[in-house]
């Protein structure tokens, strides 16, 4: 999904959703050629709520100071 353009990219990290951005420009376009919309939007946010509770993980892990 290579094909973004800059004005929905700065969209995107406007609204916070750059985790998503990252995870549509890591997409390798090789393996996601046959895939349907929709399982590469799945893909998508899979891979953003990943990050988005590693994050949040680690945030409440240093908030308890835990070694």
């Amino acid at each position: 999904m290579t094909g973004i353009d800059i004005e929905t990219k700065r969209k995107l990290r406007e609204m916070g959703a750059t985790a998503m951005l990252d995870a549509i420009e890591a997409q390798d376009e090789a393996l996601v050629l046959g895939m349907s919309f929709e399982d590469r939007i799945q893909l998508v946010v899979d891979e953003a709520h990943s990050t988005f509770n590693h994050g949040k993980v680690e945030g409440l892990i240093r908030r308890a100071g835990l070694r």
